[in-house]
């Protein structure tokens, strides 16, 4: 019974272990992500004996020898069977081999990776297979040796939607964080030879354009004069998408004056007010409203900038996916200080937002927003959701309240005959 009661949290364990390079993440999430395998590992091994080697998990005649080779290198066919499994239905076929496999490949040194690398391209396997093996080493090889990661695997940087693609982006921005001037001088040689060049027809998808937007989110915090000097080389049509993404890689860095006076000098105004409500507006995922204001607390923004960014924050704030609706009037107490006499008109707003969502509750949203007006006693809340809301007539079949539906129903009405005719 013992065992039985543990199976769930183990059976999370083992699906969440996923093979490093499964996940398209960037830079600081693989650092994250190989922190989080390590300590998996040992959350492993200190599991109960009878948990680890219990009838629901392993095969007895499974063990870490099936997927040696005699010299005691690895089975690289075996592991991308293993692999193949792992995918299918989410649990390694040998739990216990699984996590020693994966503390063996953490600690492998970068000859080693490189060598493994030459073995695996002459394996009887399909290149599926071993595009698979090599995208689940190369994320160790990129947080040990980011620049050999990226010569190793040079070839690919024609393919913007290879298995590989990713963490070669990864590999530059780490190599931009330890070596500006040398990684800017390799990117920019690359460029000239064509390393880059695809037959996509979209630049934006390109490999080219991934690495400048990572240089260039580097170069902000240090050097704004250099980002607008290479901005200034792009084609109109780029110059927007590449600072747009650039900007969302210095999330959480707060606004500068200089990186403010960059936008504006490099764009137009309305997308600027784009490219900022996007840099800050985005943060509100991982984030919360006050810190979201320590992001421009520094720096003197427009009030077109300003209502751009506060709109932005608010629309992504009423995102159904990680609220409930009870948290939308977190935002009267910030608008209160971010944008005094809209808080009323904001929060009905968000409410309008959230309630748009066809996954949402319009039933529990509207309760929440008649408590906000009475909490707070501001009627305009009610007003400013009502005006907001799209097709607000296809929410009456949502009320089963009778009395909330009399009252949605009168609101209605004051919409449609605001002079009350």
């Amino acid at each position: 019974m013992k065992a039985l009661h543990l199976l769930p949290p183990v059976l999370a364990l083992v699906a969440s272990a996923a093979w490093l390079g499964s996940q398209q993440v960037r830079l600081i999430d693989l650092e994250k992500q190989t922190k989080v395998m390590r300590e998996r590992i040992a959350t492993f091994k200190a599991l109960p004996a009878e948990i680890k080697t219990g009838r629901s998990f392993v095969k007895e005649e499974d063990s870490l020898q099936k997927f040696l080779l005699e010299d005691g290198s690895f089975d690289w066919v075996m592991i991308a069977k293993m692999m193949g499994q792992s995918q299918t239905n989410g649990v390694p076929l040998d739990m216990k081999a699984f996590f020693k496999i994966q503390e063996m490949i953490l600690e492998m040194s970068v000859p080693g990776l490189e060598e493994a690398f030459v073995s695996i391209e002459g394996l009887p396997l399909s290149n599926e297979m071993k595009q698979g093996l090599q995208s689940h080493l190369m994320g160790v090889f990129v947080q040990k040796d980011p620049v050999a990661a990226l010569k190793r695997f040079q070839s690919k940087l024609r393919d913007p939607n290879g298995q590989m693609s990713w963490h070669l982006k990864s590999a530059f921005e780490s190599w931009m964080k330890k070596d500006q001037g040398a990684a800017m001088a390799w990117f920019d040689a690359r460029k000239k030879t064509g390393a880059f060049d695809s037959k996509s027809l979209d630049p934006s998808s390109s490999m080219g354009r991934a690495f400048e937007v990572r240089l260039l989110g580097e170069l902000m915090k240090s050097d704004p004069e250099a980002v607008r000097d290479r901005l200034a080389k792009l084609p109109d049509e780029e110059r927007k998408s590449v600072i747009t993404s650039a900007a969302m890689i210095n999330q959480g860095r707060g606004m500068s004056e200089d990186y403010l006076a960059l936008i504006r000098d490099s764009l137009p105004e309305e997308e600027r007010y784009e490219v900022l409500a996007n840099a800050i507006g985005q943060q509100v995922y991982s984030g919360n409203l006050p810190t979201l204001s320590e992001q421009f607390k520094d720096v003197t923004l427009e009030p077109a900038e300003r209502t751009a960014i506060i709109e932005k924050v608010v629309e992504n704030f009423a995102r159904p996916w990680n609220r409930k609706p009870a948290d939308l009037v977190e935002v009267y107490a910030w608008a209160e200080k971010e944008a005094p006499g809209q808080a009323a008109e904001l929060t009905g707003k968000t409410f309008a937002k959230f309630a748009g969502h066809r996954n949402t509750d319009f039933q529990e949203t509207f309760q929440e927003v008649m408590k906000a007006v009475e909490d707070r006693d501001k009627p305009e809340i009610l007003d400013h959701f009502a005006t907001s809301l799209e097709d607000p007539e296809r929410h009456l079949e949502s009320l089963k309240d009778e009395g909330l539906k009399t009252i949605y129903q009168d609101l209605l009405g004051q919409i449609e005959s605001p002079s009350g005719q």
